[in-house]
């Protein structure tokens, strides 16, 4: 019968036992059982370490007892620090009497008791043939060696004293090293390994050949227990097989896991192929093969898996150079040659493409679309059908394409327009080149001819002399002030280039622009100078022309940043899983789509991460990935986390305790409720705070925020609203100084100890003397909204105390009048604005402190006066200003070199904004800003 004891007991003395039937003989002293002789023991006495004979006195004389192991070392490997190893002796009794077993203790060769030992009790009698275990077990603190023994003690007079060896390995965590070549076992290693297919034909397949070796220095072993070639969802075939095999003699010999691999190529490498199938036409998510291991410090080493595919199944194509895969399903299968059908018949990603729509006359504009105009032959430019030419007898007169050459010419061929109310130069104008009124050969009616009357032709009828107002010019009554051909004088004809013209006030005046044509440098000596590349014009597109004739190209796109024309026309930004932007005419990726990230950080692959929850939650501890980072459960300090210490979920919360976790194990290290430790010492939460839970500190003799301190924060010396005591408010008219309630006066004008002058008065909290508050800045004639909503204006506090403005007066010299009635406050060499309308959204995008009324600033000179209601009235500060000091749209702003009430009385100390404090409505200013240098 086998007895196995399982209480482990280390043992940290040696601790001597004896047996009536087997006394015991002290002998000399000792260090360990090597310094004693045959048949004696190292034992601890009365008297110290004395090694002990074991004798024979009153023992059974009819037979011999006798001690068997089951082992003469017990040999503990390479284990790996922190790892318990056990090894069990067994001990049998072989004798023809029962056994004594006095002794079963450890022996180390250091001090760091880095073995234990489950023993019997002892003394233990073992009968003949029966057996018990003693179980050793070795748990490393470093990477040395270890050594030591277990000393048994018993009957045996062979042996009464064994010692058994413990020995273990150099330890060390063993190293588990990958390369990887093309078809052949690799000699060479790259790092970091990864199985790189390279381009495979679609269809075809390639291997690749990983060595895996334990590279570790020490004699630990590395044991590969799995290995694992993913295979994505949705394929329908077979994309990845693996092979294990080893190589014995230059042969390949299949192998079986688990595989042992020991340090610095004890054991033969362990190879890897893996095949892979070409036929898969898409990208996929990220592959590896996975390597799982023992011994090592991760369990699993992953070998990354990449390739790219040449060629594509039927029905489909890659387009998409930046896109693994064959991203592209073909509309129309086999393809077919291109026709105009709004269809990509040949299947190249592109629609319609050989058709050109701005120029095809079969297609113009759009497929289908054939350019066949009325009485006109046509051709298509610019998507538009364009009139080429008319049908004899036609013309188009009204200068549009849409209906053709509409209008049948009276006279056929044209010819020159002659006086008869037809329309001989078929132009839809009869007699246009004879000026009835005044023409003295066709004067009212063609052919009235009034010189051979002797007359001249005014207002259409021959008559003895030109009227008043009119100048005989050659026989015609012609007014030189409106007639274009006698402008000014009798044949100074009004002419400009591609343009009509007319005649007022004596001088020529260029009109409209004739179709086709348009002014664009604004100037009437060259005419209508601009060409119009499109007629009649249309609305830009992104073409490179100039479609609204306005002597600008593509105006209305903006190729910096639309990714739909990103640099040039037609350019469009494009991302996986993402938003397209256009930065500067580069294609940049912006916001990831719904159920994506972006963790590679490169914009080619775009966001190539799918979550797998969506939308992303904050992270729990449940294996997961919920916020969507590429880590699962990254967030949680196993180490230090008292809600997760050690492992996920495991709480270290106790009843009326605060916890920590320190190095993955539970501590008490806080205090129950309403118990704090204020001094940081040893007595630990030493503080009981009578108020439970804390709150915000008031004025109350009562600890209220518990951090051992009442009433801090609180000045009951200064505090007008808890003066000399808690709860203590000074009047309305009172400042509170040294504890003490007094009157806000000249002798504490806002602040204890803070006294006026001589003859200045203490008003509001303020000592007021002219020039403590300026006007620095006015807007006297907004340009973006009226006068009425945009009017403001600036004033500058010139004391180093803040100042309240209530209760003064806003006037001029006239009726104008407005009392401040609120908390104004000017800060301590800072600015307010004072404006008619304190909306942001109609007074022309100003923050306005403090809105008036009854006051306005005059556009042509007014007065801005600040006073103050004492007795008599002390004006602040007064600003007068004239009609030339206005400026439309642009606020007047002082020097900041002259800031004073001295200085911003004269007007030349005062200048115009610039445009580069533009207000969202279009006006310049600096309202509550510093103000710009003068020029």
């Amino acid at each position: 019968m086998r007895h196995l004891f399982p209480v482990t007991v280390t043992i940290l003395g040696l601790v001597a036992a004896c047996s009536e039937s087997q006394p015991l003989v002290q002998l000399e002293g000792c260090r360990d059982d090597m310094d004693c002789p045959g048949g004696s023991v190292c034992l601890r006495g009365d008297a110290g370490l004395r090694c002990v004979t074991i004798l024979d006195a009153g023992a059974p004389t009819t037979g011999t007892p006798a001690l068997a192991l089951s082992a003469e070392t017990l040999d503990f490997g390479a284990p790996l620090p922190s790892a318990a190893t056990t090894r069990e002796l067994i001990l049998t009794s072989v004798g023809d009497v029962p056994l004594e077993v006095y002794e079963v203790r450890l022996i180390e060769d250091d001090a760091l008791a880095e073995f234990s030992v489950a023993a019997p009790d002892v003394p233990a009698t073992l009968a003949p043939g029966e057996s018990t275990t003693v179980a050793v077990t070795l748990i490393p603190v470093d990477s040395e060696e270890d050594r030591g023994y277990v000393l048994v003690g018993s009957s045996d007079p062979a042996r009464a004293a064994a010692l058994i060896p413990l020995v273990s390995w150099v330890k060390g965590l063993p190293v588990l090293e990958a390369c990887v070549d093309l078809a052949a076992p690799p000699t060479n290693c790259a790092d970091p390994p990864a199985f790189d297919f390279g381009a495979v034909d679609y269809g075809t397949s390639a291997t690749r050949v990983a060595r895996l070796r334990n590279a570790n220095e020490g004699n630990a072993l590395l044991t590969v227990t799995a290995i694992t070639a993913p295979e994505p969802p949705a394929v329908p075939t077979s994309l990845f097989t693996v092979e294990a095999f080893t190589l014995e003699g230059g042969v390949e010999v299949a192998a079986s896991l688990p595989v042992l691999l020991g340090p610095q190529q004890s054991t033969p490498d362990l190879y890897l192929r893996l095949g892979f199938n070409g036929a898969i036409d898409r990208a996929l998510p990220s592959m590896y093969v996975a390597v799982a291991t023992e011994g090592t410090a991760t369990s699993s080493t992953q070998i990354p898996i990449s390739w790219t595919i040449n060629g594509c199944p039927d029905g489909w194509r890659d387009l998409r150079s930046d896109i693994p895969g064959c991203e592209y399903a073909c509309p129309v299968w086999p393809s077919v040659t291109e026709t105009c059908n709004n269809v990509d018949d040949d299947c190249d990603g592109v629609v319609d493409n050989g058709f050109d729509l701005t120029s095809d006359e079969e297609n113009c504009g759009y497929c289908g679309h054939r350019c066949e105009l009325l009485h006109a032959t046509s051709t298509c430019d610019n998507a538009i059908c364009t009139i080429v030419g008319c049908a004899d007898g036609y013309a188009n007169v009204n200068g549009t394409h849409a209906d053709g050459c509409e209008y049948q010419c009276p006279v056929w061929p044209a010819v020159a327009e002659a006086c008869n109310s037809i329309d001989d130069d078929c132009d839809g104008q009869t007699d246009e080149d004879f000026p009835l009124q005044s023409d003295p050969h066709n004067c009212g009616v063609c052919g009235n001819d009034c010189l051979v009357q002797g007359l001249v032709c005014s207002s259409g009828a021959c008559v003895l002399t030109c009227p008043p107002g009119t100048t005989n010019c050659s026989g015609a009554c012609v007014d030189l002030d409106t007639d274009p051909e006698h402008c000014g004088t009798c044949a100074k004809v009004c002419a400009f280039a591609h343009a009509t013209a007319t005649c007022i006030d004596r001088t020529c005046v260029m009109g409209p622009c004739l179709p086709g044509y348009a002014n664009l440098d604004r100037s009437d000596g060259n005419g209508c100078e601009h060409t119009c590349e499109v007629w009649p014009p249309v609305a830009e597109v992104c073409n490179n022309q100039d479609d609204d004739c306005d002597g600008q190209t593509d105006e209305t796109f903006d190729k910096l940043n639309d990714p739909q024309n990103c640099g040039t026309c037609g350019h469009a930004c494009s991302y996986p899983h993402a938003q397209a932007l256009c930065v500067n005419g580069q294609c940049r990726m912006g916001a990831c789509d719904p159920g994506y990230r972006d963790l590679t950080g490169g914009d080619a692959d775009g966001c190539e991460y799918q979550c797998p929850v969506w939308p992303p939650q904050d992270e729990v501890c449940n294996d997961k990935d919920d916020d969507c980072d590429g880590q699962t459960d990254e967030t949680f300090d196993f180490v230090n986390d008292p809600a997760n210490c050690g492992e996920c979920n495991h709480s270290c919360a106790l009843p009326g305790t605060q916890v920590a976790c320190v190095s993955g194990g539970c501590q008490i290290v806080g205090c129950l409720a309403g118990y704090y430790d204020l001094n940081g010492g040893t007595d630990g939460c030493e503080y009981h705070c009578a108020t439970n839970p804390p709150s915000v500190e008031v004025c109350n003799h009562k600890d209220d925020d518990c951090d051992g301190q009442t009433d801090e924060g609180y000045d009951t010396l200064t505090d007008p609203n808890n003066c000399g005591d808690c709860g203590i408010k000074c009047g309305s008219s009172q400042i509170c100084c040294a504890g003490t309630c007094v009157v806000n006066d000249e002798v504490n004008c806002g602040y204890c100890g803070r006294a006026c002058g001589v003859g200045v008065s203490c008003y509001g909290g303020s000592c007021i003397e002219p020039g403590i508050v300026i006007v620095t800045e006015m807007l006297i004639d907004p340009s973006g909204v009226a006068d009425t909503q945009g009017e403001w204006i600036e004033v500058f506090n010139t004391t180093a105390y803040p100042v309240n403005l209530r209760g003064w007066t806003l006037r001029d010299d006239g009726t104008d009048s407005h009392v401040i009635t609120d908390d104004v406050w000017v800060p301590a060499l800072g600015f307010a604005v004072l404006g008619l309308n304190a909306n942001y959204a109609s007074n022309g995008g100003v923050v306005v402190d403090y809105q008036y009324a009854s006051f306005s600033l005059g556009n042509s000179g007014d007065e801005v006066v600040l006073q103050v209601p004492l007795s008599p009235l002390v004006v602040v500060d007064r600003v007068n200003y004239n009609s030339s000091f206005d400026s439309v749209g642009k606020s007047k702003q002082l020097d900041p070199d002259h800031f004073s009430s001295v200085d911003n009385d004269t007007l030349t100390n005062w200048c115009s904004t610039s445009t580069a404090h533009l207000l969202p409505d279009g006006d310049t200013g600096t309202p509550g800003a510093p103000n710009e240098q003068c020029p």
